[in-house]
């Protein structure tokens, strides 16, 4: 089968190279997805130095987008739980941001959060209106109520915070808002698949995170069989922390009969001390071996010199010290809860189940003295979790997971999901250029002018709905206003002599491709053409005849009909001139100018395009034509018009305000003696100010409040 690839857009806040936990699990899945898609990955600065590192040795498809708060920042938001958990809202606020600018640019198919992995923090992804899938997230494991009196005042003070937080996190309306349009949820454990339906997620499915790459499976594999002489080593890895459970352990390991035995606890944390205490005060301290926070490859290598696993995590989404340790052959025992619940069959270790603290203390010693009593059990239980880990727990099978998932999410299609919604009469139909019908002395009736800038999915189709005219006296002047996708190729391959292509070296924006466009036209009348719209084939017949009809009118233009993914809706314009005069008037477009048609000479007369706009510019090309001449508007449709739905980011709308200000300000001055300001100076002014984020903010948030709430979909 052929893969289809996909342009990927990943959320991964935590992710690098060579690190365990979260980093390490952005780091695994980012790297299978560009084997078999171009990703680009939104992810925390802080990691930045390690992943440059490495990156010019992994897959040219693979790109990083870094965002972060300004590292002087740090230490006030990322030294206090709730200084991170505050910047991390707000990563995933400027990440969605980012993200809308990505997506205008590239054309997104798909769209991924891998972490943070926590199901009750949004991400802001699904708002791009693209297949997104959440996952695998955890996060919806508890510790059971019975088992917080063992935790210490300060560790049942943490779980009951983490169970308050977790709380208002559920309830965010913007959580919720966001679960409803996930195209697939993938939660790591049961648990948190439960929380997730209950926010409304449609579908769901449940599949581990842990990854291990196929050298740490080689380099784990080569650990020698667990010992078979009389005395073992139990291990225990993780971070000394309340909830990780190795008081049970400790107490576990102090109840079992054969005192030959060792314990081995790696890792630092706040519990250390009194879990020495503990320890000391059951008599296993000469027993109890602490060796503190070490570096990864020496817990590898001190993992061959141990024989069982004891993990009593009392809730864990992942659990990847089980994998490792399983890949080395060696059994877990475990509580059946979490993570670890779902790695460990009875097969490959002992679940215990928590139903109390002193059953699941009295359970772990029965499985240690099980398995020390017992070389045959442990080595075929070894046995089984290397196979497992070799089915399940590796990079491959991850890769094998997005794929099933893409292909469930995104089904492949013929044509773009955008192009899905063009009506059949629509689609244009390329009709060659009549013979002797242009000559490079006689000038055309109609020059169509088309600049384009990464538009390489939909320019094909715009420049066959100028060949698929009736009307065939024009030529065609497209600029290619320094695209950086494949649009220089699909040009390529047109050879009508009628078509003029203007390569320019970078981008100078829309207003300037325009008037270079103008300044080697020879048409007398001037058709605008956008290069993501669609003509109708009759469109430059019908202004034609207008125009040549009416010499009093100097502009003319048409209805449109809106595109967007799957449907299309019909645009309405005033149709007489006093009518279109006070809708420019109140500040408001008048006609479309995508579906324009200009006698050349307006342009002769009152100039081109203002090249300080980089938005705005027609509104206030056509506000300085009105004090000249008139418009008309044929009530017809004859253009399809590509606009994308849905909310607009704030610095978006203030930038589009500023220029429409400016445009306004700047077509008032037309035929005034005294000095125009410049954008720059316009847009310092405190007039300029104040109304950009007074008045304008005002109509941001009304805007994108009817966008989100009121409908899925609004007309920017």
């Amino acid at each position: 089968m052929t893969l289809n690839r996909k342009r990927v857009l990943v959320s991964a806040y935590a992710c690098g190279p060579g690190r365990a936990s979260e980093p390490g699990v952005g780091w695994n899945a980012v790297r299978e997805l560009a084997r078999d898609h171009d990703v680009w990955v939104l992810t925390s600065r802080e990691l930045r130095d390690e992943i440059d590192a490495v990156l010019p040795h992994e897959s040219p498809t693979l790109k990083f987008v870094f965002l972060d708060w300004p590292k002087w920042l740090w230490p006030l938001v990322k030294t206090s739980r709730i200084g991170y958990e505050v910047q991390h809202y707000c990563w995933q606020i400027a990440a969605y941001l980012k993200a809308r600018a990505l997506h205008r640019q590239i054309g997104f198919e798909l769209a991924h959060h891998v972490t943070v992995c926590r199901y009750w923090t949004p991400s802001f992804l699904p708002l791009l209106g693209i297949p997104f899938v959440w996952g695998p997230v955890g996060g919806g494991e508890s510790a059971p109520r019975q088992f917080w009196r063992g935790l210490g005042v300060g560790g049942a003070w943490l779980e009951g915070v983490r169970e308050v937080a977790r709380f208002f996190g559920e309830h965010d309306p913007l959580l919720r808002l966001m679960a409803k349009r996930v195209a697939l949820g993938v939660a790591t454990t049961r648990e948190t698949a439960e929380r997730m339906r209950k926010l409304g997620v449609p579908s769901l499915e449940i599949c581990s995170q842990v990854a291990l790459t196929d050298g740490e499976i080689a380099t784990l594999g080569e650990c020698a069989p667990s010992r078979t002489d009389n005395g073992i080593r139990f291990i225990s890895i993780a971070r000394l922390v309340a909830w990780k459970g190795f008081h049970l352990g400790i107490e576990a390991f102090a109840r079992a009969e054969d005192r030959a035995n060792e314990y081995w606890i790696i890792g630092s944390g706040p519990a250390e001390r009194s879990l020495k205490a503990l320890a000391k005060r059951l008599g296993v301290a000469d027993r109890v071996c602490f060796l503190g926070h070490l570096p990864r490859h020496e817990v590898l290598q001190i993992v061959q010199q141990c024989d069982v696993l004891v993990h009593p995590s009392l809730h864990e989404s992942g659990g990847a010290v089980c994998a490792e340790v399983m890949a080395a052959g060696r059994p877990v025992i475990c509580l059946d809860l979490g993570g670890p619940g779902l790695q460990v069959t009875s097969d490959t270790g002992i679940k215990i189940a928590p139903r109390s603290p002193e059953q699941a203390i009295q359970d772990i010693a029965a499985a240690m003295d099980k398995l020390s009593r017992s070389p045959a059990t442990r080595l075929a239980m070894g046995r089984a979790a290397r196979a497992r880990v070799r089915k399940s727990f590796t990079t491959a099978a991850l890769r094998s997971h997005f794929t099933r998932w893409y292909q469930n999410v995104t089904p492949d299609k013929p044509a773009p999901v955008s192009d899905l919604a063009i009506p059949q009469s629509w689609i244009p139909v390329r009709r060659p250029p009549p013979a002797g019908s242009q000559s490079p002395v006689t000038p055309p009736t109609v020059t169509a002018v088309m600049p384009t800038y990464n538009k390489c999915q939909w320019l094909e189709l715009a420049i066959d709905s100028v060949l698929g005219q009736t009307f065939t006296d024009w030529e065609l002047i497209i600029v290619d206003d320094g695209s950086t996708d494949d649009s220089a190729d699909i040009l390529a391959r047109y050879a009508d002599p009628r078509i003029t292509i203007l390569k320019l070296p970078q981008n100078v924006g829309r207003a300037r491709a325009r008037n270079l466009a103008l300044e080697i036209a020879r048409g007398r009348y001037i058709a605008i053409c956008d290069s993501d719209d669609i003509s109708a084939a009759t469109r430059f017949e019908e202004h034609t005849a207008f125009l040549d009809a009416n010499p009093q009118v100097g502009i003319v233009s048409s209805h449109l009909r809106l595109l967007a993914a799957h449907r299309t809706a019909p645009v309405v314009f005033p149709i007489d001139h006093e009518s279109i005069a006070r809708r420019f008037a109140r500040g408001k477009m008048g006609i479309a100018h995508g579906a324009s048609m200009i006698r050349a000479e307006c342009f002769k007369q009152l100039g081109g395009y203002c090249e300080d706009l980089r938005a705005a510019e027609d509104f206030e090309l056509f506000r300085r034509f009105l004090t000249r001449y008139r418009f008309e508007t044929l009530p017809k449709e004859l253009l399809l018009y590509r606009n994308e739905l849905g909310a607009v980011p704030f610095p978006a709308w203030t930038a589009y305000s500023r220029a429409h200000r400016y445009a306004l300000y700047r077509s008032n001055c037309h035929g005034c003696s005294t000095p125009v300001l410049s954008f720059d100076e316009f847009v310092r002014s405190w007039r300029t100010i104040f109304f950009v984020y007074s008045v304008d903010s005002l109509r941001f948030a009304h805007f994108n409040l009817k966008a989100h709430v009121f409908s899925s979909h609004v007309l920017r």
